[in-house]
Order: structure tokens, then C-alpha cells, then sequence
């Protein structure tokens, strides 16, 4: 094997699990933006309904599920 054959395996190598942890971070980034838009529109009216917090924390345990597939815990 020559250096050329192992460099393209090793940057194939990285390129593959460069795109599944940007897969991985495009959506924590989304789910961060629906949890902070969701929280917004709940407060908006200075009233938190058990719904409504309810539904916030369903959004925030997103992000953090999220962020944990990224982190890899």
C-alpha cells in the first residue's frame, strides 16, 4: 500500500463520520430553535398554562436528547 491509498482511506474515513455527527448537530440546532420558539409563544401572553408547560418540557427534553445523540452519551 502506498501513502496515497492509506491518506483517501483515512479522509474517507473521517468525511463518513463527519457527516453523521453534522447529521447529529443540524438537529440539536432545530430542536433548540422549536424549544426557544415554543417557549416564546407560551410566555408571550405572561401566562404559563399546565399545558403549555407540559409541552415546553417535552420540547426541552428534545434538545437535551438531542444533544446527548450528539455528545454521544
Amino acid at each position: 500500500m502506498d501513502w496515497q491509498y492509506i491518506g483517501l482511506s483515512v479522509l474517507g474515513i473521517l468525511a463518513i463520520l463527519f457527516s453523521v455527527k453534522w447529521a447529529l448537530a443540524v438537529r440539536a440546532l432545530k430542536e433548540i430553535g422549536e424549544a426557544f420558539t415554543k417557549t416564546a409563544d407560551a410566555l408571550e401572553d405572561k401566562k404559563l398554562t399546565k399545558q403549555e408547560a407540559l409541552d415546553l418540557l417535552k420540547e426541552w427534553m428534545d434538545v437535551i436528547a438531542s444533544i446527548r445523540a450528539l455528545v454521544g452519551k
